[in-house]
């Protein structure tokens, strides 16, 4: 087994796993390469998939479905609450990202705000004042989005989990 880790040469990431080394540039782009395949967005639409009854997959073969027109016509509109909460999920933890961004961002310009908000509070004299108003500019959007889509997220996460009602 080879280890993992990132390594960074002037503003390119070399993302080494195992026998690999995939280059990844310091920039916007790389900071959607987390996103995809989060552990909680796979297990919440596994089991939102898995509480579909397999009657309907099975009458929709015998009128002569296939695989394709199965999954576009009968399954994906039943899991549209969970993929809406998988987005919303996505987008709040992009935008409250720590981590990933420090370790794909090199130059201070493409800093988020989320570092920018760590910055102001290094060091011996801290600007509360201006500490709390981005914290507030943090926020804002943050409470916009979940006042919009208050519904869609707790009609997702309501229905994922009643497998076999």
């Amino acid at each position: 087994m080879g280890s993992k880790g990132v390594f960074s040469v002037d503003d390119t990431l070399l993302v080494h796993s195992g026998q690999e080394q995939v280059p990844l540039k310091a920039s916007q782009e790389a900071l959607k390469e987390n996103c995809p395949a989060q552990v909680t967005g796979i297990f919440l639409l596994r089991q939102h998939f898995y509480s579909i009854p397999s009657e309907l997959e099975d009458a929709a073969r015998v009128d002569g479905a296939g695989r394709f027109r199965i999954f576009w016509q009968i399954c994906l509109p039943l899991v549209t609450n969970s993929l809406a909460a998988l987005a919303i999920f996505s987008f709040l933890g992009l935008w409250n990202d720590l981590f990933w961004p420090l370790i794909v961002l090199t130059r201070q310009i493409r800093l988020t705000l989320p570092i920018g908000l760590l910055v102001l509070q290094q060091g011996s004299y801290i600007q509360r004042g201006l500490a709390f108003a981005g914290a507030f500019i943090a926020t804002v959007p943050v409470l916009i989005f979940d006042a919009v889509f208050q519904r869609k997220i707790i009609a997702g996460i309501t229905t994922a989990g009643m497998a076999g009602r």
